[in-house]
């Protein structure tokens, strides 16, 4: 662990969809959660994170916030992966203020079998 990082305590929440999303926009999801978690624990310095992913009308909406230093920067991996989907990626981050980054992954779920 970097000297400069302090452990976050993870928010919990256990409501779990019934369906399953196609490949590319699990993986996407996948990749943009678990990039952002590594941001804040390298660079945060935040001692709260929580994760949130919302089945929306035509796309599947995830997001990661901390109450961290804010003003992060350098997301383009991030931003070029969702993209690759015809997603986007939404950053807010002041300085101070914590982050937010918001991936909104177009697709619909999967019908269950």
């Amino acid at each position: 662990r970097p000297p400069h990082t302090t452990a976050a305590s993870p928010s919990r929440s256990s409501r779990r969809s019934p369906h399953r999303w196609p490949d590319d926009v699990e993986i996407t999801a996948y990749f943009v959660i678990s990039e952002a978690l590594a941001n804040v624990y390298k660079h945060a310095e935040a001692t709260a994170v929580g994760v949130r992913a919302q089945a929306e009308p035509g796309q599947l909406v995830v997001e990661v916030s901390d109450n961290g230093r804010g003003g992060a920067h350098g997301l383009t991996g991030l931003r070029a992966r969702a993209e690759a989907v015809n997603g986007r990626l939404i950053v807010v981050s002041e300085p101070g203020q914590g982050t937010t980054v918001r991936a909104v992954i177009p697709g619909e779920p999967l019908c269950e079998s």
